[in-house]
């Protein structure tokens, strides 16, 4: 069994920047620095602390890249929001997720037209090229945060009738359900880290060169029909994705 005096040993040869690292975290998860909440400059840290300068940009280098913390240039450094959490296993609407969150689900309508289908479309949604496809490109809000662009195509022939109503911001999966009695079953979903463009990152309020969640879905009816095919990018700095594995 290792005694006090072993302990203390081993923690003295742990790199200065890792223990201060740790003692930095404790002060976040026990809520002293509160979300969005200012850290000292690094000035401060270093007197605080006793440490140099290099010690102390370490300790916050490894912070942010845990997505614990932000360094915005010019301004300082800035504890991190927690992350929404996204189970892979279920699916939802970004409403009902937001809903079931605590959150007030919202979203600003960036196109709504109609377009004919492509190649790549054609085949997502197993109808014909040149076949009428519903495109609505809408930013999604989490009581009035954006959080993710999201880019919808649907085949106008089943849900032509809801085109009108496409343009209120209503849940997609809700108005499936009560007003073409589309039920859903399930879906098959891509992910992989990507880049935005310049007004994509105005929209998400990040930086252009932040890396953002590009997730790609097509989901289907109970006839294993596909009625949807997605493409949206969410911020990486709001979202985790999760997945149990038994």
């Amino acid at each position: 069994m290792r005694n006090d005096s072993d302990s203390r040993r081993t923690d003295a040869t742990r790199p200065a920047y890792i223990r201060l690292k740790e003692q930095l975290l404790d002060r976040i998860t026990t809520h002293e620095w509160k979300p969005e909440e200012c850290l000292p400059s690094e000035r401060d840290l270093c007197e605080e602390y006793d440490l140099s300068r290099m010690t102390v940009r370490q300790a916050l280098a490894e912070l942010e890249k845990e997505g614990i913390i932000k360094r915005v240039h010019g301004k300082g450094t800035y504890v991190q929001r927690e992350k929404l959490t996204q189970p892979l296993l279920k699916l939802t609407s970004f409403s009902e997720d937001m809903r079931q969150r605590g959150f007030v689900p919202g979203a600003q309508t960036l196109a709504l037209e109609r377009i004919p289908a492509g190649k790549l479309l054609a085949e997502k949604l197993r109808i014909d090229v040149g076949d009428e496809v519903i495109l609505l490109k809408r930013l999604r809000l989490a009581s009035g945060e954006p959080m993710a662009i999201e880019t919808a195509y649907l085949p106008s022939l089943r849900c032509g009738a809801i085109y009108d109503q496409l343009a209120q911001n209503q849940s997609l999966y809700q108005l499936m359900r009560t007003k073409l009695c589309i039920e859903l079953s399930g879906a098959k979903q891509s992910i992989e880290v990507t880049g935005v463009q310049g007004w994509e990152a105005k929209l998400l309020h990040i930086e252009t060169s932040d890396l953002v969640m590009k997730i790609e879905r097509q989901t289907f009816d109970i006839q294993k029909d596909p009625v949807e095919y997605v493409v949206s990018k969410y911020r990486a700095d709001k979202y985790k994705l999760y997945i149990e594995l038994f």
